[in-house]
């Protein structure tokens, strides 16, 4: 409803425009034909309507009000000097003089450095929206582009959003977890959403529907489908060990709202002061605001805004030494590979969302992403079919066509078979390269021991609980964790290897002194040890 009254206002405003002069345009005189067929305007707005077609209203509004801009500076500088000139077709030299008093207004505010920029927009616009006359003598013009530019490098470079630091991902999960405020909790988990599916807030505003996949499938997540063409995919696994999707699950679901509706709508509707949600979606200046005070008390929280939750894993990509192709498919960007297409088929996205669950587990055993980078732990891949090795192909046994299949041609048969298994070759590839990869991170996590050696000689020994999978410290010789569960048939004792996939009892694995945090305390143990042994 809101769009539509924007969609309405912007109608009206751009008829006001147009009517300075019906002859100066395309749109204009198609106008000016239907409201002398049906004065009550009806069929008028319907024309324009089509000609703007699927153009957001606030561009429509954006537009008009820059257009409207220099209407009103046209008036006032003829109108003083006591002249009346139409203001359409534009030209050149009176854009020159309105770009002139743009800079002196810019000099006097110290602001509106990209006003001149946004002007050639809009006659950009006009000239093939509305067919407005003498848009190409002034997009042509060399000295309005210079003043533009030269205008646009004054402002100097663009404040772009503050990346969301590991701190502020884990304040909204432990909102989302032990939040005391039900609606504090679902906005966290809102959040973490856009993060993990690295959306913008706006790709929200309207969902089709949810498919929850299970939470133990090799490319476990959780799908939200937008507008039933850009499938956003989470990954179960974040920054914690927690199952946060689940918690999330529970908590949609305690504040009344359905996530099995088809279509959902708005996936946060705005929630209302006295308890129930508005049928509106939550705007991004609200989601911002909201943000900031989720994570006020951690540092850099005041310049957080909306567009830090796409951006934090990508950028996270990016240090961790991911190629762009990958990081162009998880940011859902249309430079991926050959076009657009590999961001709307969720089959694409399998690869570059497994790399994006191995960095994600990297951080959640500690690693940092210089050290990721610099290790190799992530090798890159790109989400394209990989050529398979010699010898490979086979071709396979010729299947009996039925009756009712259409016979192709033996070369097409063979192409298509050579192509199935390049497919295949590549699906095992890369899970091949995932457990390569897992493997390496536990190794590199053993070496780097949990604990100083004064902590190892006590003697501990390792119990994995068999329904929460959450790992227990017990000391040699005791019946009871550290924690004070008792040992029972529930608890399976573990090789003495960290595991990186279990998660760990927070009261068995305390932040203990003497425990390695960084890389320089790993290499103080080694130096310690390696001295010990040559003694």
């Amino acid at each position: 409803e809101e769009k539509l009254e924007q969609l309405e206002l912007a109608c009206g405003k751009w008829m006001d425009i147009l009517s300075t002069h019906w002859e100066a345009s395309t749109v204009g005189k198609q106008i000016c034909q239907d409201l002398r067929s049906d004065p009550s305007g009806g069929e008028a707005v319907e024309t324009l309507k089509a000609c703007f077609g699927t153009k957001s209203p606030s561009t429509l509004l954006k537009r008009a009000a820059t257009l409207r801009k220099y209407l009103v500076w046209h008036y006032n500088e003829f109108n003083s000097r006591g002249v009346y000139v139409h203001a359409f077709p534009l030209v050149e030299s009176d854009v020159w003089s309105f770009f002139k008093w743009l800079r002196v207004e810019r000099q006097q505010k110290s602001r509106g450095f990209t006003t001149t920029s946004t002007f050639l927009e809009t006659v950009r616009f006009c000239k093939f929206t509305v067919g407005l006359q003498g848009c190409d003598e002034v997009l042509g013009s060399g000295r309005l582009l210079g003043f533009a530019a030269v205008e646009r490098r004054e402002k100097g470079p663009s404040s772009q959003a503050p990346i969301l630091e590991l701190v502020h991902l884990k304040k909204l999960h432990e909102i989302l977890s032990l939040g005391s405020d039900l609606i504090d909790r679902l906005g966290a988990g809102a959040m973490l959403v856009c993060i993990y599916g690295r959306a913008r807030w706006s790709d929200l505003r309207y969902i089709d529907h949810v498919d929850v996949e299970a939470r133990r499938n090799k490319t476990s997540a959780v799908g939200i489908r937008r507008e039933q063409y850009l499938p956003l995919v989470i990954p179960w696994e974040g920054v914690v060990s927690d199952d946060w999707i689940e918690v999330l699950l529970k908590v949609y679901q305690e504040a009344g709202l359905d996530m099995t509706k088809v279509p959902l709508g708005p996936f946060l509707p705005a929630p209302k002061i006295g308890g129930g949600f508005c049928a509106r979606p939550l705007s991004t200046q609200e989601a911002a605001r909201w943000l900031r005070l989720l994570l006020s008390g951690t540092p850099g929280s005041e310049k957080i805004r909306c567009h830090s939750l796409k951006a934090t894993l990508l950028n996270w990509c990016a240090k961790a030494g991911l190629d762009k192709e990958v990081r162009a498919v998880l940011g859902h960007h249309s430079t991926a590979l050959h076009g657009s297409d590999i961001v709307y088929l969720r089959e694409l996205q399998v690869r570059p969302l497994r790399k994006l669950q191995m960095l994600l587990k990297s951080i959640r055993i500690g690693l940092n992403l210089e050290d990721i980078a610099s290790q190799g732990t992530l090798l890159a891949a790109t989400p394209g079919a990989t050529t398979p090795r010699p010898n490979v192909f086979t071709p396979p046994l010729p299947v009996p066509a039925r009756g009712d299949q259409v016979h192709k041609p033996a070369e097409e048969q063979v192409v298509e078979q050579a192509v199935e298994l390049v497919n295949v070759e590549e699906e095992n590839e890369s899970i091949k390269e995932e457990i390569e990869n897992i493997t390496n991170l536990e190794a590199f996590a053993c070496d780097l021991s949990l604990f100083g050696e004064e902590a190892v000689r006590q003697g501990s020994v390792y119990y994995k609980h068999v329904k929460t999978s959450r790992v227990h410290h017990v000391r040699v010789g005791k019946e009871a964790t550290n924690c004070g569960k008792k040992l029972n048939e529930n608890f399976k004792e573990l090789e003495p290897v960290i595991y990186i996939r279990l998660p760990k009892c927070l009261i068995c694995f305390p932040s203990a002194e003497g425990r390695v945090r960084t890389r320089e305390d790993a290499i103080a143990r080694f130096d310690a040890a390696l001295k010990r042994a040559r003694v």
